[in-house]
């Protein structure tokens, strides 16, 4: 395990730090839980103080990173577990995966020289071991599974450097692979290919003869069906080719999506309070199963309660959706780099149940992949902090009876007169409804010894539900601090600063 930034290697920490990158790099911008990361450090014996122990390890992580990247908050905290957020491109086994759906495009489209090019890129990303040191289990089954992916990517390479000639060429490399992997059928059935289209026909049924030799001996089994086609092919002089439904192509292996139902809404915000008029306009929005898909977007400031709505709604119409409930965050905001569209598309897709390797690289097969993947379905999408029309445009299904749910800062007019969403700009709360949000925070009693002061906090506040939930943090801490004393508080702070100053730098 190894980082470099602009200006060279990036301090990682020891194996036990190294070993919860690695799990985050594993499961790169998706959430990890604590005990995850525990047993990639520690396996099933961790220390007492293991949860501090991660923690502190996150920080110094974040500071190295901080120190090379300070814009951004690589890692970032989701509940109890940590993300580490970064493209594919800026990690090696982000970067082989992509490499791998291109080449995967390119030889579909019948463009084998930029194939093989693009799995050699893929594959010179290996200086050694995977995840060299790192020895606990879970590392350990990681690495022999990636370790999988990229032998699968030789044997392709390999397929198509026979297809561009180069037979004589690839014998010396393949003689040494069978060696290394001695039960693996597919490199031997490459090796006796290549050395029959060298003229070297004796050496290659000795390779079968090795083979099934050693299966034997060692495991008791004869060879594979690959195998014994091409040894009776040698045997008969007919075309000696590979066949096409040879198990030897794992890394190329488009796989049907799973049935997956995704249950992805984050929870409900406690204490909701008004929107009547906008969850009924939502509540219509509800499409018949054949309609086509059904475009929402709510708009609003920071913190006016976008994706408090957007959950709200989504929740109370869960069962509407048989199919699955898909959440995304498009990090549109100001504290995070916004996720591009083929991103997006990825995770969506392995929501649905899409294999990593059979997500195309191209945004455009990408978007066409994953409206062949709901079609037919009917499915509730919520894309929170959108930045863009365009950002959005990819990731809309096609005629499926299924909603989508967009959330943003901007207007996204785009959406609406071009693909027919429907607006719902969001203000401030009415004062009764910023009040029965400060009820549910500090109590009925407090709020209704204190009315008049009461109402006068929840002005300051905008009618911005995140303000008065920020601003009643300290009520909250303590009980015997009244609210027309935080009201004198926050008259002066607004005096000195301006409002959205008030309400700090939170996520809407």
């Amino acid at each position: 395990m190894r980082a470099t930034g602009p200006q060279g290697p990036v301090a990682v920490g020891g194996v036990k730090s190294q070993s919860i990158l690695a799990a985050l790099l594993l499961e790169a911008n998706r959430v990890v839980p604590m005990q995850r990361l525990i047993a990639a450090a520690w396996d099933d014996d961790p220390p007492a103080g293991a949860q501090t122990q991660v923690r502190n390890r996150i920080s110094a992580l974040r500071r190295a990173f901080r120190d090379v990247e300070a814009a951004t908050e690589v890692i970032v905290t989701s509940g109890s577990g940590y993300a580490l957020r970064t493209p594919e491109q800026r990690f090696d086994l982000g970067t082989f995966e992509a490499e791998l759906a291109r080449a995967r495009f390119l030889r579909s489209a019948g463009d084998a020289p930029r194939a093989r090019e693009a799995l050699a890129d893929a594959l010179g990303l290996w200086r050694g071991s995977t995840l060299d040191g790192l020895t606990a289990p879970l590392m350990v089954e990681a690495a022999e599974r990636i370790d999988q992916r990229r032998m699968g990517a030789v044997e392709v390479r390999i397929e198509l450097d026979l297809e561009l000639g180069r037979a004589a060429e690839l014998v010396p490399e393949l003689t040494e692979l069978t060696v290394e992997n001695p039960y693996r059928e597919g490199l031997h059935a490459l090796l006796m290919l290549a050395l029959h289209r060298a003229g070297r026909q004796a050496e290659a049924m000795a390779v079968f003869r090795r083979i099934r030799r050693e299966l034997v001996d060692q495991l008791g089994v004869e060879p594979g069906p690959e195998l014994q086609r091409l040894h009776r092919a040698l045997l008969d002089g007919g075309p000696v080719t590979l066949s096409k439904a040879a198990p030897s192509r794992p890394a190329m292996a488009v796989e049907p999506a799973r049935t997956v139902v995704p249950r992805e809404l984050p929870a409900a915000v406690p204490g909701f309070a008004g929107r009547h008029a906008a969850l009924h306009l939502l509540r219509q929005r509800l499409p018949q199963p054949s309609a086509p898909t059904t475009l929402t977007v709510i708009t609003g400031i920071a913190g006016i309660g976008k994706t408090a709505l957007a959950v709200k709604w989504a929740h109370e119409m869960a069962t509407a959706f048989p199919d699955g409930h898909v959440y995304l965050d498009l990090r549109g905001d100001s504290l995070n780099r916004p996720m591009d569209s083929g991103e997006a598309l990825g995770r969506l897709l392995r929501s649905l149940g899409v294999s990593a390797e059979a997500i195309p690289v191209d945004v455009a097969e990408a978007a066409n992949r994953f409206r062949s993947v709901v079609s037919g379905r009917r499915v509730l999408l919520l894309l929170d902090n959108a930045v863009s029309e365009d950002q959005v445009r990819p990731l809309l299904p096609g005629n499926s009876g299924s909603v989508v749910l967009v959330t943003s800062r901007s207007q996204l007019t785009g959406l609406v007169t071009r693909e027919g969403a429907a607006a719902i700009p969001l203000h401030g709360l009415t004062g009764g409804e910023a009040q029965e949000v400060l009820t549910h925070l500090v109590g009925a009693q407090r709020v209704h010894a204190e009315a008049h002061a009461a109402g006068e906090f929840a002005k300051l506040c905008g009618g911005v539900p995140l303000a008065i939930r920020s601003a009643s943090a300290t009520l909250i801490r303590h009980h015997d601090l009244t609210i027309a004393s935080q009201v004198e508080v926050m008259r002066v702070a607004a005096e000195r600063e301006p409002f959205d100053a008030v309400t700090g730098s939170s996520l809407a």
